[in-house]
């Protein structure tokens, strides 16, 4: 079995985020603070799976947040 070794680096500001890559990502943000990647996590047949993080630049220390599973257009009232 081989072992992979990571190394991290404290995450202190958006602009670290510029040369993130990711598998099955569908879209990347940045607004003010705020830094979200969406993945494709998975198929529910007619529709795709999808599942946020986000990351909130506060205070010397970021925030992480990870969404809950959802669908796209999963709203019941549309505005």
């Amino acid at each position: 079995m081989k072992i992979t070794r990571v190394s991290l680096k404290p995450l202190k500001k958006t602009t670290q985020l510029k040369k993130l890559k990711s598998c099955n990502c569908m879209s990347c943000d940045c607004e003010n603070n705020m830094f979200t990647v969406t993945f494709k996590i998975g198929d529910t047949g007619t529709k795709e799976l999808l599942q946020d993080l986000t990351i909130i630049f506060e205070k010397h220390v970021p925030k992480i947040y990870i969404s809950n599973p959802y669908t796209r257009n999963n709203a019941e009232i549309e505005m």
